[in-house]
């Protein structure tokens, strides 16, 4: 059987698998906690004021700066009417001072503002207790990859037919093995910096805080902060609403970082492997195609100027962006591909010689 001459095939059941786990075990160790404590299910009990205690405790509505901010329902509104709260609708928010407000309207205030600090330090508790290689284990990175190496198998067999010989099951152990080791290696990595930087983060809010005010100090040191910081924490200050802020930050960055190691780190080495296997095979050069792009994802210009052109495995054509040579998904998040050909695909010269030419100020090799 003769080879065929098409691009080789991603498989992005694969890519999508391993993004898919990635995603769920960051989620496991650096996000669900996190979420769990701040959704956490502890009710401040007082008998007046219902509606308006229970909208502050399940963060509805929040109060900072004399104003309550937030979602209101009728009967929230009545109550804060009631305690003399001005609505006003350029801000959105009802507005009344602590010191006018009810003894035990300032007291819970208070309490609410505590809970969500006792709240963060749990959190920074269960942080400090993440354990990176728990993380890397709980990823079962070679299970996954074994499987891959197979369909990756399958299109080397199709592509090379019964010129590629098949890798025994050692060698393929070893494939996944040096896989598992670099994708262990970005989980490892990652996890250390992210929860350094998350507990970073949840420390600043724990001093804010604390800075809100005590009982013996009401509204000072408010004040105090409002000079400091001005409008940057104005809206924010408050830590619940800054919390769900950074546990919203931290599912994206996950989800993206989950999606970087597969698309990228994956290519690389499934696309490494497959490249290694053809010329096994007897491939000695191979055909850059390029995707089509758009406006939202663009093909980047060095590469879009290899599109057809043909070059040798041993031998690739250099990316004028990252001024090294590169061969098909070996750049960050480039999804280009590699047609495999043979010696009997490529021209030759009157000496015999593989003909070459220069397109686009790039050498490269000539089809029949």
């Amino acid at each position: 059987m003769n080879p065929k001459r098409r691009p080789l095939r991603d498989d992005l059941t694969f890519l999508d698998r391993v993004e898919r786990e990635l995603a769920k075990t960051f989620k496991r160790y650096l996000y669900d906690p996190i979420l769990k404590i701040l959704k956490g299910t502890d009710v401040l009990q007082n008998a007046s004021n219902k509606a308006l205690f229970e909208a502050l405790r399940t963060g509805r509505i929040k109060y900072w700066d004399g104003k309550f901010t937030g979602r209101f329902s009728a009967e929230i509104s009545k109550e804060l009417k009631a305690l003399g709260a001005r609505w006003y609708a350029g801000t959105a928010s009802f507005k009344l001072k602590l010191e006018n407000m009810p003894p035990d309207v300032k007291d819970y205030v208070y309490k609410i503002n505590q809970r969500m600090v006792d709240r963060l330090a749990m959190a920074d508790k269960i942080l400090a207790s993440v354990d990176p290689n728990a993380v890397v284990e709980h990823f079962k990175a070679k299970n996954l990859f074994i499987k891959a190496i197979k369909t990756s198998e399958d299109d080397v067999q199709s592509l090379a037919g019964k010129l590629a010989i098949k890798p025994n099951a050692e060698t393929m152990k070893v494939i996944a093995k040096d896989w598992s080791y670099n994708i262990d290696a970005h989980i490892m990595d990652w996890t250390k910096t992210e929860v350094k930087r998350f507990r970073q983060d949840i420390s600043g809010l724990i001093m804010q805080g604390k800075r809100f005010g005590t009982k013996q100090r009401a509204g000072e040191l408010e004040a105090e902060i409002l000079e400091r910081y001005g409008a940057r924490i104005r809206e924010s200050i408050y830590p619940g609403k800054q919390l769900e802020d950074l546990t919203e930050k931290e599912r994206k960055r996950i989800e993206n970082k989950a999606y970087f190691i597969a698309r990228n780190e994956t290519n690389l080495l499934m696309s490494s492997y497959k490249y290694q296997r053809m010329q096994d095979a007897g491939s000695t050069f191979f055909k850059w195609l390029t995707v089509v792009g758009s406006k939202e994802s663009p093909v980047r210009p060095s590469h879009k100027v290899l599109d057809n052109k043909v070059f040798r495995w041993d031998d690739p054509p250099i990316d004028t962006q990252l001024n090294r040579p590169v061969l098909p998904k070996q750049a960050y998040n480039c999804r280009c591909t590699a047609v495999p050909l043979w010696d009997k695909d490529i021209a030759k010269d009157a000496k015999g010689n593989f003909k070459k030419i220069k397109t686009d100020g790039v050498e490269h090799y000539v089809l029949k």
